[in-house]
């Protein structure tokens, strides 16, 4: 097994360079259209992209457009698509907005339920619809209006009751939580005018403004909740990492004296990454915890894996780790980040690796024939290395058979040898022999620890200080040790 593979497991380091192999999908591929301001993908694995001009659904190869038809009951108001879609988690249905209407998508039947909802003077509202949120209770939180004359409303999708709640203006807002969880706060913004407004749910509806004035004076494209303490928003010309409960702010605004451009979404991945969409100058990469952009992804005319365009305008990472990027006109570029994970830490060029598990010490553990283990931090960092030899033989060991810590306590096998990890001294110590060579090991799906030698099969159990021994095992199927233990087992 090479170095490249090995590595493949461990969690995406910001510090490296990635290098993303992009699909596209576009109007030559079955899109509406090529403006895309929202993605979703839903628990059966479609994804649904909204456009100016009808909702699509994607099942990977083919792409489904529902527009609007008079002539067709159930069909959608409004060509416009103006929210991202929401999975009920109790129905399986899909809830959203166009300009003109609240949407129900459903299921069983494939077709749209729509419902228009009524200002405060029980006029019929037919514009301006934004939906940003379907809570637990299954209440869709959206904003209804005009510029600054909208009001938040709660469309209980339950009963079909609509309560509304205060004024809120913007195109587009979110939810903030409390420590709890519970929504405590809105904030929204409108895209042609400086600042932004956060509205306090929990203090009367009391509203504070930000980036309206002074030299840090922005447009807000974007928002994305961290947590109740961090938000992350896409400005003019960089991004911030704004804290709701201070009010204090950060601003980044280049990358190796390189200015970042106007920021339409951001989009956090993993611990350490954040995805930065600009409006000219491609896709961004910012490393959250040194605080500082690292890398620049662009559209490249002679390579069809690089970025479809220049212009991003939203991002999205669904639950398999694809991240979609949409693309204002042309359509959206899209990979699986799983997949491209891969990477060599330095420490690990030029060597072999023939293993890799968890180790005793919680780190990623590779066995290199001639030198023993590399010991990697999850995220890729050389943190050890321990010997293969051994006084106890006076000699070494190369590890071309797999390496086992069945319990994760310390004590490991490799063929018929007991080892055990001594934490203090970074090293393993040869502590003791089992009378059969150790073929494979797995975990019963009761709990029972299973060896594979060339007997058969022999249930591993604890011995005390001496660390293991081979018990019967009560499944009488005869088995060779070439054959593999998994299959078996199913």
């Amino acid at each position: 097994m090479v170095a490249m593979n090995m590595i493949g497991c461990l969690s995406l380091s910001s510090a490296q360079q990635l290098n993303l192999a992009f699909q596209r999908l576009d109007r030559d591929k079955g899109l509406s259209q090529g403006t895309c301001p929202f993605v979703s993908r839903d628990s059966k694995g479609f994804v649904w992209v909204a456009t100016v001009d009808g909702l699509n659904r994607f099942d990977g190869k083919n792409v489904k457009v529902y527009r609007p038809d008079p002539s067709v009951p159930h069909s959608l108001v409004g060509n416009i698509l103006t929210s991202a879609c929401y999975e009920d988690v109790q129905t399986g249905d899909l809830w959203f907005t166009t300009y003109n209407a609240v949407h129900r998508y459903v299921r069983d039947y494939d077709h749209f339920d729509t419902f228009q909802l009524k200002d405060p003077a029980r006029k019929m509202l037919v514009e301006d619809y934004y939906a940003f949120h379907l809570d637990q209770r299954g209440r869709l939180w959206l904003r209804v209006g005009e510029g600054d004359n909208g009001f938040l409303h709660l469309f209980d999708t339950r009963t079909g009751r609509d309560s509304i709640v205060c004024p809120l203006g913007g195109y587009r807002s979110v939810i903030i939580p409390d420590e709890n969880g519970e929504v405590a706060q809105v904030l929204s913004s409108v895209f042609s005018t400086p600042g932004m407004e956060i509205v306090d749910l929990k203090n009367g509806f009391a509203k504070q403004t930000y980036f309206q004035e002074g030299p840090e004076a922005s447009t807000v494209k974007e928002a994305f909740v961290e947590n109740d303490t961090l938000v992350w928003l896409g400005l003019s010309g960089g991004i911030a990492a704004f804290n709701p409960q201070t009010g204090m702010s950060k601003v980044y605004t280049e990358m190796n004296g390189l200015p970042a451009d106007d920021v339409w979404s951001v989009c956090p991945y993993g611990q350490h990454l954040l995805f930065v969409a600009t409006q000219k100058k491609g896709l961004w990469l910012f490393d959250r915890r040194a605080r500082r952009f690292t890398q620049q992804l662009v559209h490249e005319p002679n390579n069809p894996h690089s970025l479809l365009d220049n212009e991003a305008k939203n991002l999205f990472i669904d639950r398999e780790e694809n991240l979609w990027v949409a693309h204002w006109r042309y359509g959206l570029s899209y990979v699986n980040l799983r997949k491209n994970k891969f990477f060599i830490p330095p420490a690990a060029k030029g060597n072999t690796f023939w293993q890799f598990m968890n180790g005793p010490d919680e780190n990623i553990w590779c066995s290199v024939s001639q030198r023993g283990f590399f010991v990697f931090s999850p995220d890729g960092q050389l943190l050890d290395t321990v010997s293969n030899y051994f006084p106890e033989l006076r000699r070494r060991i190369n590890f071309t058979d797999p390496m086992y810590f069945p319990k994760g306590d310390g004590w490991g096998i490799f063929r018929n040898l007991l080892f055990e990890w001594e934490r203090g001294q970074h090293r393993l110590k040869m502590i003791g022999q089992l009378p059969q060579k150790i073929v494979e090991i797995c975990v019963t799906p009761g709990g029972k620890t299973v060896a594979a030698t060339a007997q058969g099969l022999s249930r591993l159990a604890r011995d005390g200080d001496k660390g293991y021994t081979l018990a019967p095992f009560d499944l009488d199927v005869p088995f060779q040790a070439k054959q593999h233990l998994g299959h078996l087992l199913r």
